[in-house]
Parts: structure tokens; C-alpha cells; sequence
């Protein structure tokens, strides 16, 4: 594995902050959340995940990703309806490469209150379109209404 693959690129995390905070409203969001947020996002089908909890037995766990702590924040009523964004690490259970990694950090886009996923697409297009032209949205194969964006064919959302 080429360890200059492992670096965090603030660069672009910076850019991506910057071009996404226009729309969305960038806040900050737990890293630890309950189970019942974390399980909420996960396809019904996988009994392999499991959840990192924290050490000190508050029953928190580690988030997956921003998506499950957008959720803990709605359940808690600390956010309505409307468009939010936010950075936070993301964990998967994967075979490493230069590609892919168990832990790297994501920007989550979500948008409460209505469902509008071309819209959100269509906003992550633009940004990606600022790197490269071979773009592609395809099925995830992780639940019916989610879709991959694909820059030559590597997924980056």
C-alpha cells in the first residue's frame, strides 16, 4: 500500500467545506451516538457490523458515518427540517488497498424534511465536476434508494 494514499488531504476537505457550506448549513454532529441511531441507517440484511462503542460504558457508540448523527440529532430534536452538512470520520468494514480504508473522514450532505435526492445529486455533481469529467451515479447495492458517485470509477459519494 502506498503510504502517500494515507494521507488526509485537508486541501480538498477544505474545498469541500467551502463549496458545500453555500447550500448546506455546516454543523457540528456527535461522534458518539445510541445504538438505535446507528442501527437506523445500516441495511436490515448485515449482522456483521458491529458497532465501535466508546470505553466508558455510557452506552454510546463511535458513528459510522455523519448520516448517523444527523439522525441522533432529529431524534433528539436538535434539528427540523432543512439542508445540513458536516465532516466526520466514516468507518467500514473492508479490505485495505491504496483505494479503500477501514477508517477516512466524509462529508455527509442530507437534506431533512423532503425527500430530494436529485437535488442533493445534482449539487455533488458540480463540486466532483471541479476534478474530473468521467462522473457516473450508480445503484450502492446497499439499500433500493441509494446511489454511488463514481469518478473513474472509484467511488467518492
Amino acid at each position: 500500500m502506498n503510504n502517500q494514499n494515507s494521507y488526509i488531504n485537508t486541501q480538498y476537505i477544505l474545498e469541500a467545506i467551502n463549496y458545500y457550506k453555500e447550500t448546506f448549513n455546516l454543523i457540528s454532529v456527535p461522534l458518539c451516538v445510541n445504538l438505535e441511531s446507528i442501527f437506523s441507517s445500516l441495511p436490515k440484511d448485515n449482522p456483521y457490523i458491529t458497532p465501535l462503542a466508546r470505553n466508558n460504558n455510557d452506552g454510546l457508540h463511535y458513528v459510522g458515518s455523519a448520516e448517523q448523527s444527523f439522525i441522533q440529532l432529529y431524534n433528539d430534536g436538535k434539528i427540523g427540517s432543512g439542508l445540513y452538512c458536516a465532516l466526520t470520520p466514516c468507518q467500514r468494514s473492508e479490505f485495505e488497498d491504496d483505494l479503500h480504508f477501514s477508517i477516512f473522514l466524509k462529508m455527509e450532505l442530507i437534506l431533512v424534511g423532503q425527500h430530494n435526492r436529485d437535488f442533493i445529486l445534482s449539487i455533488a455533481h458540480k463540486f466532483f465536476d471541479k476534478f474530473s469529467k468521467n462522473i457516473n451515479i450508480v445503484p450502492s447495492g446497499n439499500k433500493e434508494h441509494e446511489l454511488d458517485i463514481l469518478i473513474n470509477n472509484i467511488e467518492v459519494g
